[in-house]
């Protein structure tokens, strides 16, 4: 018989539906999900009645739940950042949940939800001011104010055992801020209930379904998997990413509890190995910044050490940690060179240093060695928004286009580029490496902005 998850998604985005859907069908799973219509789609918030309700009709079709309360709460991610609807309507909505544990006892309930981000959501190029001011500032709002409620009353639900697992995961934050007050309650909480084994606070949020995913699919096939982990620089591993609270080795070490790893201190011991790309500069974004030149020296020193690891035949995934929104495209370059880019058990440069490192022990955790599920993490994280997608943009704002929010002919011209652009990368850059996996791609913009693609292998 097959193997089946429910899946209840974040939002519609390919990061958030598509590649974990695609993680978990290269596990060996069916994947059970909401009618897509009812999920939303960029501004317009899903339906959670509706899901909820869909959910009762199908919660003992499957081996076990992974679940978005964001989703269920609120309606997705972006309006758990911009409704303001009644905390009473948003609780009664969570406390159906437990007539589903009640029935179901033995079915896994696998939960994330977010902790409120400090800024704001960006829906065309007129908010990035608002943005960058809400992201520096962070002010308190009665909107924060509610969803941390909302956080509580999660908490609450994994004390009675509604929940089997409970991931809160800290949205883009600084060191500073509202949040970390909030933190404290919640882990005193956690402290006082006694639930620590059961849940996990770290920073992230779009790596959410993918880390739990995979640690419900590891709980499923009762396997602990172990991880040697290598930092390209100590100092670097002292760094705090743009975009987080904490230090990268703590976010390192904030996904490996989530996804249910072990931590191992020597080589032998582990089922692979997870190299992290983190030299010592300042965080950048590379949605609106160059990158920093490359050190050489760097590089070189830790590409000696992966090809030692892969010498001796350990699986390696590597996380690029060096920028926010995009690979280093210099060390990826050296990288390939160095080695056959298609036998790593996995990359990740997605977003935030929390989202690669979840999406890239992911793959570690999995034991993918899935040449489709790698060749779309360099196409997209390497490929588009390292090198394609700044071109695609002054292009874009050259002929007055707002890359934020693309009217649907501006999108079709967009994507005509875009996938010609692509093409020539790939022949480029990627040659052969990937054989049939790359005879049929396509790249589209799926929320008619250039921060994310699809891409469709």
């Amino acid at each position: 018989m097959a193997k089946v998850l429910g899946f209840i998604p974040l939002d519609d985005r390919p990061v958030s539906l598509q590649q974990s859907v695609m993680l978990a069908q290269m596990a060996g799973y069916e994947v059970m999900l909401p009618p897509i219509q009812l999920l939303g789609h960029r501004m317009i918030s899903g339906n959670p009645d509706a899901i909820l309700k869909w959910f009762f009709e199908n919660v003992s079709s499957v081996d076990g739940w992974v679940i978005s309360l964001d989703m269920l709460a609120y309606g997705g991610l972006v309006a758990s950042r911009e409704i303001t609807e009644d905390l009473a309507l948003i609780l009664l909505r969570l406390q159906r949940l437990a007539l589903i544990k009640i029935a179901y006892p033995t079915i896994p309930l696998y939960a994330f939800q977010s902790i409120r981000r400090l800024s704001t959501t960006v829906k065309s190029s007129d908010d990035l001011e608002k943005w960058e001011i809400s992201h520096r500032t962070g002010v308190l709002s009665d909107l924060r104010t509610r969803n941390h409620k909302v956080n509580l009353y999660s908490l609450e639900q994994l004390s009675k055992k509604i929940f089997d697992f409970v991931l809160l995961l800290q949205e883009d934050a600084n060191l500073d801020g509202p949040h970390q007050e909030e933190h404290k309650i919640l882990q005193e909480y956690i402290k006082e209930k006694g639930i620590s084994q059961n849940t996990c606070i770290t920073t992230g949020t779009d790596e959410g379904s993918a880390v739990l995913m995979s640690r419900l699919m590891c709980d499923l096939s009762k396997i602990k998997p172990k991880v040697y982990v290598l930092f390209s620089s100590e100092n670097g591993s002292r760094r705090v990413a743009l975009y987080e609270d904490r230090c990268i080795c703590d976010t390192v070490r904030g996904q490996i509890r989530a996804i249910g790893c072990d931590t191992c201190l020597d080589l032998e011991s582990a089922d692979f190995v997870l190299a992290v790309w983190c030299p010592d500069h300042p965080g950048i974004d590379l949605m609106f910044s160059k990158p920093f030149m490359p050190n050489e020296q760097d590089i070189s020193v830790f590409l000696d050490k992966i090809n030692i690891l892969i010498e001796e035949k350990y699986p390696l995934v590597i996380a690029d940690l060096a920028y926010s929104n995009g690979s280093d495209k210099d060390f990826c370059d050296k990288l390939s060179t160095h080695i056959e880019i298609s036998g790593l058990a996995g990359y990740a440069a997605w977003n935030t240093a929390a989202n690669s490192v979840g999406h890239a022990l992911a793959q570690g955790v999995l034991s993918l060695n899935n040449k489709r599920f790698l060749a779309l993490r360099f196409l997209e994280d390497w490929g588009y928004q390292s090198e394609i997608r700044p071109v695609l943009n002054e292009v874009l704002k050259t002929n007055g286009y707002d890359i934020w929010n693309l009217t649907p002919e501006q999108v079709n011209s967009a994507e005509d580029f875009l996938n010609k652009a692509m093409r020539e990368w790939q022949r480029k850059k990627l040659g052969n490496q990937f054989g049939a996996e790359l005879s049929n791609i396509r790249f589209n913009l799926p929320w008619q902005r250039t921060f994310e693609v699809e891409v469709t292998i």
